[in-house]
């Protein structure tokens, strides 16, 4: 069993035996999950980042601090929660919350550092240790962290390679820095599968949503999280949901709060974050594909997805967007109007300057999988040729450049694309 979902359950066994001696702990739980004690420590301190004993103790403590509060006898809260004494309970409560149960109800100053200690975050959607890398492509950055979350072992450069997103290519006509978001995601997701990482399903959101639809949503959500599985919040960036407590949905910041279109948090009940402000937010639910192919049958279908994007961009544009070559076209007209020096114009050389770096490196990383010297060879050129094309992606971003040398710059990267696909259909043949 997965080392997450067996905390999960753990945690919830603990929540319905908050109140028995903690002598019973380690073997109960060791017989209800078929581990050894030691076993089971180790595999609960490896998702939790905390004993079994430590966590049981300090969720005791919590659930006494509120009952305290609430008026009941100390030696009575003492009894409730496992305690043999009133001293005991004294001792443990002090050394936790640093200030005793009389203590707490004079409210004197050691009353905020029990009020800090009752902040942190001791939910059990809060124990794995979720990152999200600080890729500029945010999706990618998602994916990073779910496959160090299903312990795959991808490199980055092989994320973004096997997923074909290294090869994509969707600007908007007036460069909106919306471009790296919106187009058709299902043959993306398709291709995920093969490393091991399915989409499972998608709530998407609108302003005007009912009670009723957002209570069913947020349903959803957290069943799906405490089954010890993934969400990406798919609203301005894409950001992977790190847990909730009693108010919301919280999530991981990939520009750790510096930057406008990050989420914070979603409140429960209305979503007035994201429903209010731009009128709609989506949900992508993650999960682990146990079934998936052998790494050798991988590059075949990469390359072919990547030739696809550029043979069928259609596939992939959504209105007011183009993908693939027509992309490149939109891009050198949209410098000529002017849009140069705009914001989206610069986001979109950050992101797909950026996975022309991650092609140029993927082309390192599975040359040992080609076989014969021709496709090695192709692999060799392909990176070098993907490493030039980022190059000029990054001198055409500068805002301050002359709209000659931007266009320039990116006419250089449209041929260098066009000569990729041309080298991708060689290396196909050879690989497949």
């Amino acid at each position: 069993m997965d080392d997450r979902l067996l905390a999960l359950r753990m945690a919830a066994w603990m929540e319905g035996h908050l109140s028995e001696p903690e002598t019973g702990l380690g073997p109960e739980l060791a017989r209800i999950s078929g581990y050894s004690e030691n076993r089971l420590r180790q595999k609960f301190y490896n998702a939790a980042g905390e004993t079994p004993a430590g966590y049981l103790r300090k969720r005791r403590l919590t659930e006494a601090a509120r009952a305290l509060l609430s008026g009941a006898p100390i030696a009575d809260v003492a009894l409730s929660y496992g305690y043999s004494s009133q001293d005991n309970f004294t001792t443990a409560f002090k050394s936790w919350f640093g200030l005793n149960p009389g203590e707490l109800r004079a409210a004197d100053a050691k009353y905020r550092v029990f009020l800090a200690r009752m902040k942190e975050p001791l939910t059990i959607m809060q124990f794995s240790k979720l990152e999200q890398g600080g890729l500029a492509t945010t999706l990618m950055g998602c994916l990073r962290g779910a496959s160090d979350f299903f312990d795959l072992d991808w490199s980055t450069p092989k994320l973004f390679g096997y997923s074909s997103h290294a090869f994509l290519l969707n600007v908007h006509k007036e460069l909106c820095p919306s471009s790296p978001y919106v187009w058709k995601h299902d043959a993306f997701y398709r291709a995920l599968r093969g490393l091991g990482i399915r989409r499972s399903a998608s709530i998407c959101l609108e302003k005007g949503a009912g009670a009723e639809a957002i209570r069913g949503a947020e349903e959803r959500v957290r069943s799906h999280l405490d089954q010890g599985k993934l969400c990406i919040l798919d609203y301005l960036e894409h950001q992977l949901v790190a847990g909730y407590d009693s108010k919301g949905f919280q999530f991981l910041l990939p520009w750790k709060g510096s930057c406008g279109a990050e989420l914070p948090v979603l409140s429960f009940g209305s979503w007035s974050e994201a429903l209010e402000a731009e009128g709609w937010v989506q949900f992508t639910f993650l999960e682990k594909e146990e079934d998936r192919p052998e790494e050798a049958s991988l590059l075949p279908a990469a390359l072919a997805a990547a030739l696809r994007a550029r043979s069928a961009p259609e596939e992939l544009e959504l209105p007011g967007y183009r993908a693939g070559d027509a992309a490149w076209e939109a891009w050198i007209a949209g410098v000529g109007r002017g849009l140069g020096s705009s914001h989206g114009h610069w986001w979109n050389g950050t992101v797909w300057e950026e996975c022309r770096s991650m092609a140029a490196d993927f082309f390192v990383e599975v040359e040992p999988l080609a076989r014969g010297p021709r496709a090695a060879g192709l692999c060799r050129e392909l990176s070098a040729l993907y490493r030039d094309c980022a190059a000029r992606l990054g001198a055409a971003k500068d805002k301050a450049a002359a709209p000659a040398l931007q266009a320039a710059a990116l006419a250089e990267g449209r041929e260098l694309d066009r000569r990729g696909e041309a080298l991708m259909r060689e290396l196909l043949a050879a690989v497949a």
